[in-house]
């Protein structure tokens, strides 16, 4: 408890400074549970994603020596971030068996599949992308708002002009 405490205001760090976080954990796990977590969840900005990493190319292997098998791994998501989350929801499409995680698999499923690496590489591209088009559309915005203020302050000099020049 005491680590997702602290965990949780590292991402409050991120947060304030307007930086991302990514947060994972098994979709079952208690720790969604937790008061802190739930809190953080609440807040505006926030998603959460549903993913199996068996879509990711998660592996593991099977009953019979040599087999290896897709492993499911239900696994959440928190983020702030749409377009991370957006890379993050493949749920499993039915097509291929899995094998529990059991028997000594867990501590090798615990290293991300290469594909969910990438993933999450795509999703911080895209993340990067959003954000330079929104800060270019606010400095587009901000030159407009500017080109106007000058201009007006122009025309208000111009104007005073011709005004002493009829008195």
């Amino acid at each position: 408890v005491e680590h997702m405490k602290f965990v949780i205001q590292l991402y409050r760090n991120q947060l304030e400074a307007g930086r991302l976080f990514l947060h994972e954990h098994p979709a079952h796990a208690k720790s969604w549970s937790l008061a802190e977590v739930q809190k953080l969840a609440r807040k505006e900005g926030i998603t959460i994603h549903h993913a199996d990493q068996c879509m990711y190319g998660l592996k593991t292997w099977g009953i019979r020596r040599g087999e290896v098998v897709s492993a499911k791994k239900p696994t959440r998501f928190m983020t702030n971030s749409r377009a991370l989350g957006r890379q993050l929801e493949l749920k499993c499409d039915g097509k291929h068996e899995h094998q529990s995680l059991v028997d000594g698999r867990a501590k090798l499923a615990a290293r991300y599949p290469d594909a969910l690496c990438r993933a999450i590489c795509r999703g911080i591209i895209e993340e990067k992308k959003e954000r330079a088009l929104r800060d270019e559309k606010i400095s587009f915005f901000s030159d407009i708002r500017i080109f106007h203020q000058k201009k007006n302050k122009n025309q208000k000099k111009k104007n005073g002009k011709e005004r002493k020049g009829r008195e």
